[in-house]
């Protein structure tokens, strides 16, 4: 093997998240059976409910609560970061969708 192939090989070898020698090319992710979460605040809890929780006042967590399904969760989060952010919220979905809670 020429020294432009090492480089090569060694270069894809990082890429693509190469391990030490004795271990598998595959990812920690690849091995986990759990979902990966799609909207800001929401996480799935061991119980297998989704967990919301926001950042207030700077560094501060406000827990939220625990909801069955993601979607819950996630429209949870947008009203609360709508509510102590205004307009001004980043949310999970359209900010149009919540017409009926009172913005800044």
């Amino acid at each position: 093997m020429d020294e432009d192939s090492i480089i090569v090989s060694t270069l894809v070898h990082v890429k693509r998240g190469g391990n030490d020698v004795g271990q598998s090319d595959t990812t920690i992710e690849e091995h986990t059976n759990r979902p990966k979460k799609k909207y800001k605040g929401v996480s799935l809890r061991p119980s297998g409910k989704w967990g919301v929780e926001i950042m207030v006042q700077g560094k501060q967590r406000q827990w939220l609560g625990t909801f069955e399904t993601e979607e819950e969760a996630a429209r949870a989060y947008d009203i609360a970061s709508i509510r102590y952010r205004g307009n001004k919220a980043k949310t999970n979905f359209p900010l149009e969708s919540y017409r009926d809670i009172p913005l800044d």
